[in-house]
């Protein structure tokens, strides 16, 4: 017959029992486990609507809640110098240029860490991201391709392996431009334009030709919604040239038609049939024009601040928001807001704590009427109704240099 324990000794008994289940359950809940791995993974901030800013003092992206423009305390750390954020299409990465070091990453989204980074030979002017965030195209001037005897490179990487596999040649390249759908790049010098098919590599580029001498210091292009049609953007007297202009390329044939004269035209924003193009020239001042792409005519030019322009957005309320560098800053600060309605332009104020409002990032948020920007190192919140800052203002402690909503 099985003795019994005394009533005391039960207690103790299920008591120990009892606890043991407790601390186990606590393992399970704080992610603990019964192997000899002690790894944890790194918390996720589980915003729906986040909003990414690269902070270049401090080597990371800053996260911030963009439902209702409030910090976090949520970061993801990079390599050193963070500057331009690119989206891709499925929105599962998010690619950072490290400048300081000069490499890209790859920041998956949904581990808010940076997966991969690839090296670059030197500082990159400009970059160009397949949609499938696979592969990136620089544009290196003062790096050498192996044995070309020029300075100059186009380079390919894979951002799965982070290994360039291409280096194309290309004496003072300073921009690359990607069709939506990712067969056609364009790359530009200093007074010439190249076609590339990024599916034959191998054969190299073609340069644009130009008996007519439609192009003037040729800066950028704006690829049609169809990526038929690119059109070029000729910065002229801004560059050292004559006269500005918007050209149009045939990417079939690879023959420009259509030359328009503009005011000014550094950057532009394709919001079919309009292209808005935006510019300064040194004699008559910044200014943003409408291009009618289906006709190929150029409305009245707008007056907007001046400087070297190379941000650009459609925010709500009919607004562009139009960014520069190195603006006068005396009674207007770097960012213009254009409405494309009234046509009326409204300026942000210089800050006077400041040597410069560089604009160097511009988010509208999806489905609300602000704009993030990211203006001398500051980021700054504006309504597209009144043109003010909203009073939701966030102090990023660093350097914010540019900005994309993860919506």
């Amino acid at each position: 017959m099985a003795r019994r324990l005394p009533r005391n000794q039960l207690l103790l008994q299920r008591t120990a029992q009892l606890l043991v289940l407790a601390l186990a359950a606590l393992m399970v809940s704080c992610g603990g486990s019964s192997s000899s791995s002690s790894a944890t993974s790194t918390p996720v901030s589980n915003i729906k609507q986040r909003v990414f800013v690269s902070n270049f003092a401090k080597g990371r992206i800053e996260i911030i809640n963009g439902s209702n423009d409030q910090p976090t305390l949520f970061t993801i750390t990079t390599g050193t110098g963070p500057t331009t954020l690119m989206e891709v299409l499925n929105k599962e990465i998010t690619i950072v240029y490290n400048s300081s070091e000069h490499s890209i990453g790859s920041v998956s989204n949904t581990t808010e860490t940076q997966a991969g980074t690839a090296s670059l030979t030197s500082d990159a002017t400009s970059l160009a991201v397949a949609s499938d965030g696979n592969t990136a195209y620089a544009s290196l001037p003062d790096s050498i391709c192996a044995g070309d005897p020029l300075t100059g490179a186009l380079v390919v990487v894979n951002l799965g392996t982070s290994a360039i596999t291409n280096c194309l040649e290309f004496q003072d390249i300073q921009k690359v431009v990607l069709s939506h759908n990712n067969s056609r790049l364009l790359a530009f010098t200093t007074n010439s334009v190249y076609f590339i098919a990024t599916g034959n590599l191998a054969a190299g580029s073609v340069l644009i030709a130009d008996p007519a001498g439609l192009l003037d210091h040729p800066v950028d292009a704006v690829f049609s919604d169809d990526d038929s049609t690119a059109y070029v953007l000729s910065c002229g007297r801004e560059c050292g040239g004559t006269s500005a202009s918007v050209t149009t390329l045939d990417l079939g044939t690879r023959t420009l038609g259509t030359r328009v004269p503009v005011a000014a035209a550094r950057v532009a924003l394709l919001s079919a049939p309009t292209l808005f193009v935006a510019g300064t020239d040194p004699v008559t001042g910044g200014s943003v024009q409408a291009v009618n792409v289906s006709n190929m005519t150029a409305g009245a030019p707008f007056t907007i601040t001046d400087g070297v322009h190379d941000r650009i957005a459609l925010a709500s309320n009919n607004q562009l928001f139009i960014g520069a560098r190195a603006c006068s800053n005396t009674v207007r600060g770097c960012l213009s807001m254009f409405d494309i309605s009234a046509h009326t332009t409204t300026y942000s104020l210089p800050n006077p704590a400041t040597t410069g409002d560089d604009v160097t990032g511009i988010e509208p948020i999806p489905n609300r009427n602000v704009v993030y920007v990211c203006e001398g190192g500051n980021l700054r919140i504006y309504d597209t109704g009144t043109h003010l800052l909203t009073g939701s203002q966030i102090d990023i402690v660093g350097r914010a240099v540019d900005v994309r909503a993860l919506f």
